[in-house]
C-alpha cells in the first residue's frame, strides 16, 4: 500500500471512528430510562450506524457513494449492501434544498441503526454474516477505543460502565469479537498513561507558577522595606535595629513596630499567602 493509498484510508478510519464517538456522545446526552442498558445487538448497531454514518450525509449521496466503495475492503457485503440502501434512498429523498437540520441529518443514520438491530436480533444465517462483518469494521477501525474515548470524555460513569461491559459481553459471547477484551484494556492502559503524562506536565506548570509566585511576593516585600529617599530637611525614617532587649512579648502581640524582632519567616508567609490567594481565586475545594 502506497503512502497516498494508506493516509486515504486512515482518513476514512478517522472519519467512521468520528462517527461512532459521536453515537456514544448522543447516548450521554440521552434522558431516555434504560437508554444505555444495551444489548448486544442494539449496541453493534449503534456503533456500526456511528461509523457508516459517515457516507449517508443529506444532500451528499453521489460523495456517499464514492467513498463507500473506496471503503468496501472495511466492510463487508451484507454490511456494505445496508449503507448503499441508505445512499440510495438519500439520492431519491434529496430535493437538492435540505435544511440541514439535526432530524434531517439523523434520520438517515436512525433508518440504518434500526435495519441492523433487526437483522441481528431476527438470529439465523443472516445475523450471522452481518456480525462477522461488523466485528471486521470495528476492529480495522478501532471503533473499541474510539466508543470509550467518547464515554470517558463525556464524564458520564454510568455510561461509561454499562458500555465497557456491553463490549466485554460481546467478546464473551462471540468468537469474531474477543478482540474487544484486549482492545479495552489496551486503550484504557494508553488513556490512563495519558492522562498521567499530562497530570504530570500540569503539575510542573502548577509549580512553576506557585514558585514564581511566592518570588513576586518576596520581592514586593523586600520592596516596601528599603528606605526611601526623604525630603531636604526632614528627620526620622526607618526602624530602629533591635537593642538586645529580651525580644520574647509574653501575651503580647507582635506589630509592625516589632518588626526588627519578628522576621526571618519571610518565604513561609509568602508561600502561604500564595497558596491562600490560589484557593480564594478558584471555586470548590482547591488541595
Amino acid at each position: 500500500m502506497g503512502g497516498e493509498e494508506h493516509q486515504e484510508q486512515e482518513a476514512r478510519s478517522e472519519r467512521m471512528r468520528a462517527g461512532a464517538r459521536a453515537q456514544v456522545t448522543r447516548l450521554a446526552r440521552s434522558t431516555v430510562s434504560g437508554v444505555r442498558r444495551l444489548s448486544s445487538p442494539a449496541l453493534l448497531a449503534i456503533l456500526s450506524a456511528g461509523a457508516f454514518g459517515a457516507f449517508l450525509e443529506p444532500g451528499e449521496a453521489t460523495a456517499g457513494a464514492a467513498l463507500l466503495g473506496a471503503a468496501t475492503a472495511v466492510g463487508g457485503n451484507l454490511l456494505t449492501d445496508l449503507v448503499k440502501a441508505g445512499i440510495a434512498r438519500l439520492g431519491e429523498d434529496s430535493s437538492g434544498d435540505g435544511n440541514g437540520d439535526e432530524s434531517s441529518r439523523r434520520m438517515p443514520e436512525d433508518d440504518l441503526e434500526q435495519r441492523i438491530q433487526q437483522i441481528l436480533e431476527g438470529g439465523g444465517p443472516e445475523a450471522e454474516r452481518l456480525r462477522a462483518e461488523i466485528a471486521h469494521v470495528l476492529h480495522q477501525i478501532g471503533a473499541v477505543g474510539a466508543a470509550l474515548e467518547a464515554a470517558i470524555q463525556a464524564g458520564d460513569r454510568d455510561l461509561q460502565e454499562h458500555l465497557t461491559r456491553g463490549l466485554a459481553a460481546l467478546g464473551r459471547e462471540f468468537a469474531e469479537f474477543s478482540f474487544t477484551l484486549t482492545a479495552i484494556e489496551d486503550h484504557l492502559r494508553v488513556l490512563r498513561d495519558g492522562q498521567d503524562e499530562q497530570g504530570a506536565q500540569l503539575g510542573l506548570v502548577v509549580d512553576l507558577q506557585y514558585r514564581q509566585a511566592t518570588d513576586i511576593r518576596l520581592l514586593l516585600q523586600l520592596v516596601s522595606e528599603l528606605p526611601w529617599p526623604q525630603a531636604a530637611g526632614a528627620t526620622g525614617g526607618g526602624r530602629e535595629r533591635w537593642n538586645d532587649e529580651c525580644p520574647y512579648r509574653g501575651l503580647a502581640p507582635f506589630a509592625e513596630t516589632d518588626a526588627e524582632v519578628f522576621y526571618g519567616r519571610e518565604v513561609i508567609t509568602a508561600q502561604l499567602v500564595t497558596a491562600v490567594s490560589r484557593r480564594l481565586a478558584c471555586p470548590g475545594l482547591w488541595w
